[in-house]
C-alpha cells in the first residue's frame, strides 16, 4: 500500500510536521493550476489530489518535494494554514 492511501498517513520528511490540504489548494489556485494540470506535473491522480486537499490523505515526502517544486513554494507551506500573498 502506497502512503497515500493510508489514512492519515503524514509526508514522512522532517520538513513537514502536519498536512494542511488547504495550503496545497491556496497554493494550486494561485498558480493557475487545475487539479488535473497539477496531477500531470507531479505524476498524482486528481483524484489524490482532491483527497489531499481535503485532508484525507497526505502524499508521501518525494510527492511533497515535487509539488513544492511546481507549485514554487517551500516544503513546509505545506503544514501551515494558507496566507494570501
Amino acid at each position: 500500500m502506497t502512503d497515500e492511501k493510508k489514512p492519515g498517513r503524514k509526508p514522512n520528511d522532517p520538513g513537514i510536521s502536519e498536512w494542511n490540504g488547504s495550503a496545497l489548494r491556496a497554493h494550486r489556485i494561485v498558480s493557475g493550476h487545475t487539479l488535473k494540470t497539477l496531477g500531470a506535473a507531479v505524476g498524482a491522480g486528481e483524484s489524490a489530489l482532491s483527497r489531499w486537499e481535503r485532508g484525507e490523505r497526505s502524499p508521501d515526502a518525494a510527492t511533497v518535494e515535487k509539488l513544492a517544486e511546481v507549485l514554487q513554494c517551500e516544503m513546509e507551506s505545506f503544514s501551515k494554514p494558507p496566507t494570501l500573498r
